[in-house]
């Protein structure tokens, strides 16, 4: 009984510790937002430039012509199995540790604008902007669908939170629905808003192991109300930290 406890109270406390960290959803601000140059596919911004994505407004746009929406057009769209990939690169106003992304993708079926291929983004980070290494390849849920056009918002985290000043994120464009149609692969990527979430790199904690007797030897004989006593303050601390989860978004 109290060894079960003493698990109980540990995992309920990392629990509760690690909700109060994710609740605070920190982001890192952006200085500017490059598309590198590509022959296959054209950026086409609804009103001013890239750099309209760092603070996106058009959150509630329904059709493509809205301010605020960037399209990304590929010019392969006809090309049965090419599926073309472009990138686009985030710059930091100052190095940080990177632990997710927000985007919000714009998608609208019957206008051929749809989501990157296998929902997925490649990241790569620098420290300079131009030597570039492999991050880590992200995937998220959802889907292009007929008669639900609009923003779709991604909150994607990093399995290992990592340091940089830099990050370059590739797309490809995936095979449309429209199988009678000249146009087989998705003709346009399009996003409102790009934001970089901040992330805390976890402590490298290599200790050994102590020996579970020996342990038990030296810890004090509380009794079960001793153990049930923590197992209670721990329940109370993550019932806390669901509460400032709720209350506290970015």
């Amino acid at each position: 009984m109290k060894k079960f406890l003493s698990v109980l109270f540990a995992v309920l406390l990392v629990v509760s510790m690690t909700t109060v960290v994710t609740a605070e959803d920190t982001k890192l601000a952006i200085a500017s937002i490059d598309f590198p140059d590509n022959p296959d596919v054209d950026a086409i911004p609804r009103s001013g430039t890239l750099d309209l994505l760092i603070n996106g407004d058009a959150t509630t746009a329904v059709a493509h012509e809205t301010a605020g929406i960037v399209l990304f057009m590929n010019k392969k769209s006809t090309e049965a199995g090419v599926y073309t990939e472009f990138d686009i690169v985030l710059e930091l106003e100052e190095a940080g540790v990177v632990g997710g992304l927000d985007i919000d993708f714009y998608v609208q079926y019957m206008a051929m604008i749809g989501l990157p291929k296998d929902n997925t983004i490649i990241v790569e980070k620098s420290n300079d902007g131009t030597a570039f290494v492999p991050a880590e390849t992200l995937t998220f849920e959802g889907e292009a669908v007929s008669g639900e056009d609009g923003v779709q918002h991604k909150t994607i985290m990093f399995d290992e939170a990592f340091e940089a000043k830099f990050l370059k994120l590739t797309f490809a464009y995936g095979d449309s629905p429209f199988t009678t149609d000249a146009k087989v692969i998705w003709e346009f990527v399009a996003f409102t808003e790009f934001a970089v979430l901040e992330g805390e790199i976890a402590d490298d904690v290599s200790e050994e192991p102590a020996d579970e007797s020996e342990e038990e030897s030296k810890s004090p004989d509380t009794g079960d109300n001793g153990y049930i006593s923590f197992a209670v303050i721990a329940v109370v601390s993550l019932a806390g930290a669901a509460i400032i989860a709720r209350k506290k978004r970015a």
